[in-house]
């Protein structure tokens, strides 16, 4: 037999001189074989696992209540006063603030002057809306909540907000002074 050649034990001349043959092949297993389910599974699981850490790693945003020198806080104490249907619709709103952050969409946040947003929901006939503002520090403040009763924001309750976010803003920078 020549060198290479495959006798009927399937063992070739090189196979007797300590040299390994292999077996042939045929073309259908020299071809890249297809990826099993698991294995693309696999795959796109790591794909989408590496996509989102990138690109999508989501930050929750700041959201705090607005605190009168007394100590009080005036939204906290207006969402205890809401039934309980509205109370839950209102929380779901400011945790969906925390979420999406400024880019929470109308009809769930809107602009009402200025600096100052409204969340808006509806439990029943009222109107639930609470306005709020972002601070320097990236927080969300909640500054006042009513029951709106009137096509249009009333002044007096966007007066008691722009009164609520200069107080804070002042406290803020007092606040700053005295730890430089």
């Amino acid at each position: 037999m020549e060198a290479g050649a495959l006798g009927p034990d399937n063992e070739g001349v090189l196979g007797k001189c300590g040299i390994p043959s292999f077996p042939k092949q045929s073309l259908y297993s020299l071809r890249r074989r297809a990826p099993s389910v698991t294995e693309t599974w696999r795959q796109w699981a790591i794909f989408a696992i590496l996509y989102l850490m990138v690109y999508h790693i989501r930050v929750d945003w700041v959201v705090d209540f607005y605190q009168e020198p007394d100590g009080s806080a005036p939204v906290e104490e207006f969402l205890e006063s809401l039934r309980p249907g509205g109370r839950a619709k209102a929380l779901a709103l400011i945790q969906a603030l925390k979420m999406h952050g400024p880019s929470l969409p109308f009809p769930y946040s809107s602009q009402a002057a200025g600096k100052i947003r409204e969340l808006r929901t509806q439990s029943g006939k009222d109107k639930i809306r609470i306005l709020y503002f972002a601070d320097a520090k990236r927080t969300f403040i909640l500054l006042h909540g009513f029951v709106k009763r009137t096509p249009k924001l009333e002044a007096s309750e966007l007066g008691k907000a722009l009164d609520r976010m200069a107080r804070h803003n002042q406290g803020t920078a007092k606040k700053g002074k005295h730890r430089e």
